[in-house]
């Protein structure tokens, strides 16, 4: 005989099995992976305890869907819509199967209930555009898909299907315009660029058609089509003296969106010059693939009259690049001469120049050169405690030395394609070699970069570090001017 405690007991691990069973069961009817059988199966199955019938039985007809048993698939949406007539899921789902099997008045029909229930929604309108588009009725579905994008102004695939409709109309103006919205909501998917580059240039657009043109070269520069376009295209443009360029600081608030690249090392001489002529004139012999990219927006804060602060975001992640605090400040903007090696709240080491100044590249002229040296120094007397013993603050000492750097400046003019534009620009070539002691342990400081400047806006457009064994590299995109 089982006592009351132990009747209590074997209910609960009843329950408990009967639990995993159905989260297991869950699983099995939520993945695609599934056998047909097992997934159709293991779905029916939560059908006896589904608190949600409808949402079950749409369960049971998406696993139908996904190994394409379309019939077997509309029965089951049918059921669903039979208790809840007005279930969206159920009739978008319906809809999709009768498009599969191109029975596109029935598949309208369900897509204008949908809307019926719920006007604003993005996806029944831009499925409504791509139902029409389908039955030949372009007109109708233009009007479709720009109610959804009106709706949702980041949603790719109607952006996308709105170009390809305005293509199929003949009209490429609108197309590009419609495949440039979808291209900013996919920026590296490089066939999207493709579609823009065509139709701008097919309507004459050629500016707008270079934007493109020179993103997906940097994305691909095995594009060697569009390298050979770019180069037409440039042929064109009338390269000038430029005047000299005097120091100011950027606007407040300014922002300007970058592509950011990253490409490996994997022949040091050889890669650098096939990636300077890729900025310089897309017409780099060895092609590096990037590996990583993202698009960053940076605006710059004044420090002093010399000095600015970096404000850099990645767009698509939306965090602060620098997790560790406030970043060095930028000499003019460009490069970090002085350091905060222990985060916002440690010592400043600040650079002491012996000879010659980075200033004296400055204003900017083609052919200026400017060369130094001198040493890194931490002032004690703005602190003390571990992070400054660290470096040489010890009682009795007022200036810690940390090392010594050597640097040359050297300025030429040059004409570069980024996705902003074709521009002339100052180009400022900067090496630095350096090294720091610190605890006894003398680290070498290499620094190596290359900014082009673009008198216009007073800034770079475009950059390339060397970074251990990566080349990192930013060109403009689109600039954000304040209110």
């Amino acid at each position: 005989m089982i006592c009351h405690d132990d009747t209590s007991s074997f209910r609960a691990l009843l329950i408990a099995a009967a639990t995993a069973a159905q989260a297991d069961d869950a699983e099995l009817c939520r993945l695609g992976a599934t056998p047909l059988d097992e997934r159709v199966a293991a779905c029916e199955r939560l059908l006896d305890t589904a608190e949600d019938r409808v949402s079950a039985l749409v369960s049971v007809g998406r696993a139908y869907e996904a190994n394409q048993a379309y019939e077997q698939a509309l029965g089951w949406y049918d059921q669903a819509l039979a208790l809840a007539p007005e279930s969206e899921t159920a009739l978008g789902r319906r809809s999709v199967t009768y498009g599969h099997l191109e029975r596109w008045d029935a598949a309208e029909a369900d897509l204008r209930r949908l809307i019926g229930v719920r006007p604003d929604s993005t996806w029944g309108h831009y499925r409504l555009g791509f139902v029409l588009s389908q039955s030949g009725r372009n007109e109708e579905a233009v009007e479709a898909l720009e109610r959804s994008v009106s709706l949702g102004p980041n949603y790719f695939f109607a952006w996308e299907l709105l170009g390809r409709v305005q293509e199929e109309l003949g009209n490429p103006e609108a197309a590009g315009w419609a495949y440039r919205e979808a291209a900013r909501d996919d920026p590296f998917y490089a066939y999207g660029h493709l579609r823009a580059f065509r139709t701008f240039r097919d309507a004459g657009l050629l500016e707008e058609a270079a934007y493109h043109a020179r993103i997906i070269y940097t994305l691909d520069p095995n594009e060697t089509i569009l390298e050979s376009w770019l180069h037409e295209y440039a042929a064109s443009f009338e390269q000038h003296d430029l005047p000299p360029l005097h120091w100011s600081p950027p606007p407040e608030n300014r922002e300007i969106r970058y592509f950011a690249i990253r490409a490996h090392v994997d022949d040091r001489d050889e890669m650098e010059a096939a990636i300077g002529d890729l900025i310089g004139w897309f017409t780099g012999t060895s092609r590096p693939r990037p590996f990583a990219a993202a698009l960053v927006r940076v605006s710059q804060t004044v420090v002093d009259d010399q000095n600015l602060f970096p404000d850099a975001v990645i767009e698509d992640e939306l965090v602060q690049m620098e997790d560790n605090g406030r970043p060095a400040p930028r000499y003019r903007g460009l490069f970090p001469f002085a350091a905060l090696p222990f985060g916002p709240d440690g010592p400043l080491v600040e650079p002491r120049f012996d000879t010659g100044a980075p200033s004296d590249a400055w204003p900017l002229v083609a052919g200026n050169h400017a060369e130094g040296s001198g040493r890194f120094v931490v002032d004690c007397s703005l602190g003390r405690g571990f992070q400054y013993s660290v470096l040489g603050c010890v009682p009795g000492v007022d200036l810690a030395e940390l090392g010594e750097f050597a640097f040359n400046i050297d300025v030429s003019s040059e004409l570069i394609h980024v996705p902003l534009g074709l521009f002339q620009t100052y180009r400022v070539d900067i090496d630095m070699e350096a090294r720091a002691t610190i605890l006894g342990v003398t680290n070498e400081l290499p620094y190596q970069a290359i900014f082009w400047i673009d008198p216009g806006l007073n800034t770079w457009i475009a950059r390339r570090l060397t970074v251990g064994d990566e080349y990192v590299y930013n060109l403009a995109m689109d600039v954000i001017e304040p209110d």
